[in-house]
This record gives C-alpha cells, sequence and structure tokens, in this order.
C-alpha cells in the first residue's frame, strides 16, 4: 500500500478504504508490510493461533498506518503511536498531529475495512453476507447474515434473498427512523 501525494479529506466526509487481505500474499510486499508494525503489534500478532487471523491483524494494522500517513506530511506509516480505548479500539496516540483525524477499522473473513473523518468519532462494520452453512441433512445452503444495528435488534438471519432484502429495508427504515 503506497499513496502518492498526500490525501485530502473535508471536515464534512467520511472516507472508507478496504483490503482484500488473502489477496495480500507477494512476501517482500508482506515483509514491508510486518516492519511497519510496533513491537507491540508483532506481540499481539503472534498470540493468533491461526495463521490467516495473524495475517488479516497485519494487513490491518498496516492499512491503518499507511492510510494515515496518506493524509499526512511528514509521518511515516511506522511511526504512528497508537493507544486502546475501553472497548479495546485503537485510537491516534501520535501528537501534535497536523489534522484532527480519527479512524475505525473492522475485518470479516476475507476483508478490512477503515473508516477515516476529520474532529469526530466514526465507526465502520464490515459483515461477510454469503456464508454456506451445513443442515442436519447434510446438504449446503447459503446463508444471508445481516449486521445488527442496536444489540436488541440481533442478528436476522434469512435463507432467501426476497427474506434478506424485506429485513434490511425494514432495518434501513428504523435506523432512519432512529436518526
Amino acid at each position: 500500500m503506497t499513496f502518492h501525494g498526500r490525501i485530502e479529506i473535508n471536515p464534512d466526509e467520511v472516507q472508507l478504504w478496504y483490503a482484500y487481505d488473502e489477496e495480500i500474499a507477494e512476501g517482500n510486499l508482506l515483509g514491508q508490510h510486518y516492519g511497519l508494525l510496533s513491537a507491540e503489534e508483532r506481540e499481539q500478532q503472534q498470540r493468533f493461533h491461526l495463521a490467516k487471523h495473524r495475517h488479516q491483524y497485519m494487513i490491518t494494522r498496516a492499512l491503518a498506518r499507511t492510510v494515515l500517513s496518506a493524509y499526512t506530511d511528514g509521518i511515516v506509516p511506522s511511526a504512528w503511536k497508537f493507544q486502546k480505548n475501553a472497548f479495546n479500539k485503537p485510537y491516534i496516540a501520535s501528537s501534535p498531529l497536523p489534522l484532527p483525524l480519527r479512524f475505525n477499522l473492522s475485518h470479516t473473513e476475507k476483508m478490512v475495512v477503515m473508516a477515516v473523518t476529520l474532529d469526530r468519532e466514526v465507526g465502520v462494520d464490515v459483515e461477510f453476507l454469503l456464508r454456506k452453512v451445513k443442515r442436519s441433512g447434510g446438504h449446503r445452503e447459503k446463508l444471508f447474515l445481516v449486521n445488527r444495528i442496536r444489540k436488541p435488534f440481533g442478528v436476522a438471519r434469512c435463507t432467501t434473498k426476497a427474506e434478506f432484502l424485506r429485513i434490511m429495508n425494514f432495518k434501513r427504515s428504523l435506523y432512519q427512523g432512529l436518526r
């Protein structure tokens, strides 16, 4: 992940960045990404039992560091300092910053997403929507997962596209009503 030139962001914008972590497999590039991680991040990465989770953790951190550097002049990706909030989410601890950047990260199977904004908290979530599940009869079917808006609404599970769209439209209407 390399950017040429500084990326502009306006105060009323939320910019989304994503990476398909499984597609990043070239050894030289992986070495560069690993080199961006802090000692603490490297230790955390080693705590994951599965190689795919260690890989995704590294890609997530490299994405955050590289993207944040693209918004600033003179801060190299490896120089960023992060701390964790009460919910264990990273935030920028580096100071002083030329811009009041805020970000949030999310990941799911095969994808990492990052939201960036100025001077306000931001959240992003990503879900892997099509999963194949084994039914008791032994055959597989597609299961659509609809991400929850608020905890009390839970996760809707739909086995047809029509059900999925009906619930998505309901949740979209409900969410707009809550705003």
